[in-house]
């Protein structure tokens, strides 16, 4: 059975219940047929080159529901980022919220809603911001819109900003599934929110396909911070769609630390004058791993701001690839942007492959872009060492240095307390000495 016909099939096993949404069928038949027309991306197409994409052509992953929402606590608590008392917290098993929203004892001017629920109640909205950025040449988005059945729709009203973060830990089992989340995120004018998610799962091979459409009214502030820990066997690919009015401010944060490989697509529109949007990560990679990131900024107004910093460490025959487009439109004048990649390689067998792009349609502009990729500096490891320090401790010292920039920026100090754990477990000998 080919690739196509498996999700072909895996549509239809559904189909009956998504014709009981007329709109959003239509929605989804349209999103299938595009992913009909293109399938899985090939080595050739420029957007993907460099990236294993075999496995998703070998591996038919099931769309069917994993009905198990029993995880060890333990496992939920590795993946939480901190007490109670600093975030509103939720957790979402196998695709199934089984946190309380009422528990929360949210104010009435957010509102939080599993997706499907959404769709029904809130119609009018999710139909407006869900099929915003449908023109999207993404397969991988186009499989999400196709068959994803789970996800949450999150409204901020105008005027409120949530008191404290809101976490969220996704958590996925079972062997060859897909679990496909879709996300509608709405923050009103001057409204604001701080989204934390964190991404983990079983030992066994599953596929998380995520998108999420954000819009954010004149004056609404978004810091959305994800953190990737899927298993070793697991794939992951994701997708942040944003679309920004007048003088709004989207600030990402992404860390990956999982996956055997993983994909993230990150496009910006600011569409009214003064939005800004900062883009910040880094990915730690080991083994054969591979991580893909693509973000693409378009200014398409006047007096926009915008900066992209990712940093990759890329040990044992691992590879790193950053895709960047800072699109300048017309009439954007003023525009204020920058981009930069850094990778550090730990072997000869690892591999960096960044490419950070402008296209410029305008003449008043201050726009940079740049890349680099290195290893550890021989002269500070002879330091180190001639003091005493061992050759791994050394090196280990030199690579957090490296990242603890991007660690110390996170604007949530129990979220930068969470990411240097994480550190700590890849390299334990340096525990205790973040910040110093």
């Amino acid at each position: 059975m080919s690739i196509v016909t498996h999700y072909n099939n895996e549509f239809s096993k559904r189909e009956a219940s998504f014709k009981e949404v007329p709109w959003l069928y239509e929605v989804r038949l349209a999103a299938l047929h595009d992913w009909q027309e293109r399938g899985f991306p090939k080595p050739h197409d420029e957007d993907w080159q460099n990236l294993r994409l075999n496995d998703f052509e070998n591996i038919p992953f099931s769309c069917d529901q994993h009905n198990s929402t029993q995880v060890d606590a333990q496992v939920l608590e590795s993946l939480s980022l901190g007490n109670p008392e600093e975030a509103y917290s939720l957790v979402v098993i196998n695709g199934r919220l089984i946190s309380s929203l009422q528990a929360l004892h949210l104010n009435e001017k957010i509102e939080i809603l599993p997706l499907a629920e959404a769709v029904l109640s809130r119609e009018t909205l999710v139909k407006k911001y869900l099929t915003l950025t449908s023109e999207n040449n993404d397969p991988f988005f186009d499989l999400n819109t196709a068959l994803a059945t789970d996800g949450l729709f999150i409204h901020v009203k105008s005027g409120f900003w949530l008191d404290k973060p809101l976490e969220i830990i996704f958590y996925t089992a079972g062997e060859n599934q897909n679990r496909g989340q879709r996300h509608v995120v709405y923050v009103e004018e001057n409204a604001g929110l701080k989204l934390v998610e964190t991404y983990g799962g079983s030992d066994e091979c599953y596929w998380m396909n995520t998108a999420t459409e954000i819009v954010l009214e004149k004056n609404a502030h978004l810091e959305l911070v994800q953190i990737q820990k899927e298993s070793a066997k697991a794939f992951h690919t994701g997708s942040v769609l944003v679309t920004q009015k007048e003088s709004s401010v989207f600030t990402h944060f992404l860390a990956e630390f999982g996956a055997v490989l993983s994909r993230q697509n990150i496009r910006v529109e600011l569409t009214e004058p003064q939005a800004v949007c900062n883009i910040k990560g880094f990915y730690c990679l080991d083994a054969k791993r591979q991580a893909d990131h693509h973000v693409r900024v378009d200014h398409l107004s006047p007096q926009c701001k915008s900066s992209t910093l990712f940093k990759g460490v890329m040990d044992d025959a691992s590879r790193g690839i950053f895709r960047g487009l800072v699109m300048v439109h017309p009439n954007a004048s003023k525009t204020e942007a920058s981009q930069t990649s850094n990778s550090l390689l730990l072997t000869a067998d690892a591999e960096a492959d960044p490419k950070p792009q402008l296209e410029i349609y305008h003449d008043d502009v201050k726009c940079s872009h740049g890349a680099t990729i290195g290893q550890l500096d021989e002269e500070a490891l002879f330091y180190l060492k001639s003091r005493g320090i061992s050759d791994e401790f050394a090196r280990h010292l030199l690579t957090r240095a490296f990242l603890e920039e991007l660690v110390e920026s996170v604007d949530l100090p129990y979220v930068s307390a969470y990411l240097n754990r994480s550190l700590n477990f890849l390299m334990p000998d340096t525990a205790g000495l973040e910040g110093k």
